[in-house]
């Protein structure tokens, strides 16, 4: 308020004072025009300046105006793919090497791991038409398949579950079949360039991968196959052998070479699940009869019914399959999941009758321990997720 508006407001006061004293309403005139277009109102506020004719809580002139940063772009990181995963397997003698690629399958729609390729240690199309088979019930027609023409491992594959490839869809006979370990340089070569880390889990004979460690630059790649192990594999995860029973087991006895050569010659990590961890953990039939019945026709399940295998304790009719390449899938794509005990570092060697030894110490070997001195929840905890990844839905 202005000084000269100070005898007006002193003039209003006087009147309203007097009028206290009467019982008559005054009547208050203008004393001139400014004052009747404006009411005396005393506004005091803490923060208003002396002097200033601005109300305390009258808006700048530039009130509209906000002054806001430079946008910039934010850039967001993507997540980090998953590791491909390389899966070699004799598919065919044993129902476990197809309820291990159903694993993966059950992994790969968790959004864990991406299949990149199967490959075969054994002259099988049949086998490789059943693999393919497995793929295309999942939805991933596409997968690489190869196979290993000079396997010395042969088998009447017209009495095994993987004669029934001819009745599911697949397209193995559309083309010919790729050699394995040209399959598995293109995945490494194609995992390098594009920056991927690399999971090899082996569940049959060792020739596929013994080929890659000794193979050569190719049309996929500059490099030799050590080079592109060690630039691009984490880990091998392998089920082979006994470090216990002294026997000579299955995936050795069939190439007993090829065995020791890639044990004494691999350059990374190598976890082994011997013969006895497989043997004491048990996929139960139960699971095959209660799990799938969202399919119709399901090729692992078909599979498993296939054949009464004679030699297997509970046979026949049916059995509780040994879960030995389950457990090689869920030790190469869980490590931390604590389902199995862990030796030391130290070295596996097959000697030239294809008997398995574990010596601890200097080495990038490790060995799973006995599934019989595995605690009863544990053991079960791994069946239950075995079952959970095979009977999961496409």
């Amino acid at each position: 308020m202005t000084v000269a508006r100070l005898p007006l407001l002193l003039s209003v006061l006087a009147l309203l004072a007097a009028a206290c004293g009467s019982s008559e309403r005054p009547t208050v005139l203008a004393a001139s025009d400014e004052a009747a277009e404006e009411p005396p109102v005393l506004v005091v506020a803490a923060d208003a300046e002396a002097g200033s004719d601005t109300p305390a809580d009258a808006a700048p002139a530039d009130a509209g105006a906000v002054d806001e940063p430079p946008s910039q772009e934010v850039e967001v990181a993507s997540p980090p793919l998953p590791p491909l995963v390389i899966f070699d397997t004799d598919m065919g003698p044993d129902i476990d090497d197809a309820l291990a690629l159903a694993m993966l399958h059950g992994y790969q729609t968790q959004g864990t791991i991406e299949l990149a390729a199967v490959t075969l240690s054994r002259n099988s199309p049949t086998g490789a038409a059943f693999a393919d088979a497995i793929n295309t019930f999942y939805g991933r027609p596409d997968v690489p398949i190869g196979i290993q023409r000079s396997s010395p491992a042969v088998f009447d594959d017209r009495a095994s579950y993987v004669s029934l490839a001819a009745t599911w869809p697949n397209d193995v006979g559309d083309q010919p079949l790729a050699e394995g370990v040209a399959v598995q340089r293109q995945v490494l070569a194609e995992a390098e360039a594009a920056d991927r880390s690399v999971i090899i889990v082996q569940t049959g004979f060792s020739g596929n991968l013994a080929q890659l460690v000794d193979s050569g630059p190719d049309a996929a790649s500059p490099k030799t196959g050590i080079e592109l192990i060690r630039d691009t594999v984490s880990v091998l995860s392998i089920m082979a052998g006994s470090t216990e029973l002294g026997i000579v087991e299955f995936n050795i006895e069939h190439d007993i070479g090829a065995a020791r050569n890639l044990l004494a010659s691999w350059p990374v990590p190598l976890v082994l699940s011997p013969f006895e961890l497989g043997n004491a953990l048990h996929y139960p039939y139960a699971s095959i009869q209660r799990d799938f019945g969202w399919a119709e026709r399901h090729p692992v399940v078909e599979a498993y019914e296939f054949q009464d295998l004679g030699w297997h304790e509970d046979a026949p009719p049916f059995y509780d399959m040994r879960s030995w390449d389950l457990t090689s899938v869920l030790q190469a794509v869980e490590p931390d999941g604590g389902y199995f005990s862990m030796s030391d570092p130290g070295t596996v060697v097959v000697d030239e009758a294809g008997r398995t030894t574990f010596t601890p110490g200097a080495g990038r070997h490790v060995v799973l321990d006995d599934g019989a001195r595995m605690p009863p929840d544990r053991r079960q905890r791994a069946i239950d997720r075995m079952i959970e990844l095979v009977a999961a839905r496409p």
